[in-house]
Formats: structure tokens, sequence, C-alpha cells
């Protein structure tokens, strides 16, 4: 169900502003979504109601389109508090007016369910001037619209020019996709941590559907694992990083498996140690690494993680049995372990089973408990 904002352009001389009354009809043609039947000439009524069949919801109009089970529905959005626009390209602008002639300018927004608006007809519009208010203005003709005062002033508005966009922000963006159909889940998931990165923290939080997101992943995770092991892959794993290999027990190589596993995995080759190599992600106590191999081919696979050293640290094991200044058998785990309370079962188990109608508790500046 996307947001469809029209966009409006024209050159005015004389011309204060153009108003489009928030009751005045829209003449539009509109298409079916990813179809190719157009219904021309439409009227889209805004104070107009109906109700949507199998739905409590209504809609300023209905239509049904050959062979579809339900019929499609286009309603005149207005924003508010609870249905904010937060597309950068509208949400600062005030809908239902046009004052800067020459540049496309936002004037209505429309929420179209199954149907999408292709063309304008501009009727109904309203010119004001510093000398007077002309309605019902119809800038349909090609050669503009003109207006003279008893003093001899003259407005004028000509090329008329209009064009459709699909509002953008982090819900609509999902629920775009999920809407689809196909891998739901999966394509949701994708596209929901792609949007997330785009628009930012602020524009999750400040969308209202973000914010119901974000009080189910604290009820899942109420001491922000996630955040924490997302921030340790960021700041201490990030992809492609150069690190060096440092056999543990001081054997002259180091082997490299096709798989992270202690079972089931096969020998890919051996580096020697000492050497730098490329880490390209982490699995438990295992990393991916990418260099050369002990006859110089490339090679690439899978080392412990206790066999990897950062190449601006060194470690020493020529004490044989000291471990002092070796890495943890598992760097990634032992540091998201220092970093995150631990909690216990029961205490999870009771988190897992609060009411999804329980209030969370208020959330800190990353959207986990304060």
């Amino acid at each position: 169900m996307p947001l469809i904002a029209m966009f409006v352009k024209a050159e005015m001389e004389g011309v204060e502003r153009l108003v489009f009354p928030s009751d005045e009809t829209w003449k539009l043609d509109v298409q079916q979504s990813g179809g190719t039947e157009i219904r021309e000439g439409i009227t889209i009524d805004p104070t107009n109601e109906e109700e949507i069949p199998n739905s409590k919801g209504t809609a300023n109009f209905l239509i049904k389109w050959e062979g579809a089970k339900a019929p499609s529905s286009i309603s005149v959005m207005t924003p508010s508090r609870s249905t904010p626009i937060k597309d950068k390209d509208v949400k600062d602008k005030t809908l239902g007016e046009y004052s800067e002639g020459g540049v496309m300018q936002p004037v209505a927004v429309f929420d179209c369910r199954g149907a999408e608006p292709v063309k304008w007809y501009p009727l109904g519009v309203t010119v004001e001037t510093s000398w007077g208010k002309f309605e019902n203005v119809d800038l349909s003709d090609p050669d503009g619209w003109m207006e003279c005062s008893e003093n001899g002033d003259t407005a004028t508005v000509a090329d008329v020019q209009f064009e459709f966009r699909v509002v953008k922000c982090f819900s609509r963006c999902i629920l775009q996709v999920v809407n689809l159909l196909g891998d739901a889940d999966t394509t949701g998931a994708v596209a929901g941590q792609m949007a997330g990165a785009l628009y930012g923290w602020q524009a999750v939080a400040g969308d209202e559907w973000g914010r119901s997101r974000l009080f189910e992943v604290q009820r899942w995770d109420p001491y922000a694992e996630i955040g924490v092991r997302a921030a340790l892959l960021y700041h201490l794993f990030p992809a492609g990083r150069e690190v060096q290999l440092c056999q543990r027990e001081g054997h002259a190589t180091i082997r490299v498996f096709d798989h992270p596993s202690e079972h089931s995995r096969s020998l890919v080759g051996e580096i020697k140690s000492e050497t730098r190599v490329q880490q390209r992600s982490l699995f438990g106590n295992f990393a991916k690494v990418m260099g050369k191999d002990l006859y110089d081919r490339d090679i690439c696979g899978w080392v412990g993680i206790k066999n990897v050293q950062p190449v601006d640290e060194k470690w020493d094991f020529s004490e044989e049995g000291s471990d002092d200044n070796a890495p943890p058998d598992d760097v990634y785990t032992s540091a998201a372990r220092s970093a995150v309370p631990q909690s216990t079962g029961q205490e999870r188990g009771s988190a897992s089973r609060r009411s999804l109608t329980t209030p969370p508790s208020p959330l800190g500046a990353r959207g986990y408990p304060a």
C-alpha cells in the first residue's frame, strides 16, 4: 500500500500561490498496480467515505478491476502526528498549495492500494494574487491562464506540469516489499536492514511502525545483545581486515579448512605461520581468511580464531604453558559476554512469556532500556 505524492510545477507571473482546496475533488486517470488496465477521468472526493468490503477501513474511492477478487482503493492522505510522512521531499512541505514557480513541489499524497494515479487533470484550482482570488480555475489549457485587474496588473499561469512519485520512508519500504509476496519474511528482513542503514536511526525511531518494531526487539532482546554483537562485528572484525596468522601451539604452519566446524570438515591447505592474510568473517571459534598457501597459491577457508592476531599486537608464546599474553579461545564471545549482562534462563523465560499487550519499559537513546 504505497503512498504516492503528486508534484506540480508551473511558470507563474503576478501570482502569489496556487491553492488546492482540501474539499476539492481530484480528476485523475488511474492504472491497476502491476497491470495495464487504465480507467480515465475518475474523480476522488476527499470528503467521501466508502466502506472497503471485508474490512473495517474506509476509502475515498473504490474501483474493481476485471478479474480481481477485491476492489482497489485510493484515498487522499492528510499527514498528522500519528501518520507522518518522513520522505525528505515531502515532510517539510505544505501540501495543498504551490508557491515556488518553476520548481517541482508536492501538493497532495494518495494512499493507493491496488490502483495508482498516472494522470492529473488540473481543474478546480484557486489562484491567489495580491489583488484578488480566482476559484475553480481550469489550468488544462495549453496556452495557459491569464487575468487582468482594473489597474492593468496581470496574473499568468503557464506550462503546468505534474509527476507522481512513490513516497519513501522506512516503514513504507518494508510494507511494500512484503506485499509483493514471494518469500516475504526473507525479503522483508533484507529490505529492513538496507532501509535502516539508508534512512538511519532517527528515521526508524521517528516512524510509528518503526517504533513498534523496536519495542518488539526490546522484548525479545532485553539486554541489547543484538546491538552489542553488531557493534563488535563492526569495530573489532570488519570484513577485509588485515590480520596475521600466528600458530598458537608453535607449529610452522596453520591448517585451513572448508567449514567452520570441529567435525565434518576437509583440509583446504596450509598457510605458513607469521603470514598476513585478509580476514573476511567470523563463525563461532573460527575466522574466514584469504591469503597464500605454502605454494604461493590463493587460498580461502576457515582457521581457528585463536591463531588470528591483529597486526598491531604481539602475542608471546615463547614460554611453554604461559598464556598471559594469549588471546582468549573465542575473542568475539568473550568480548560480548563481558559487555552484556548475563541473564538466567528463568529471567529470559519470563521475558519471552510477557504479554504482547504489556507496555515495554522506556527506551534509551538507542532503543533499548535506559
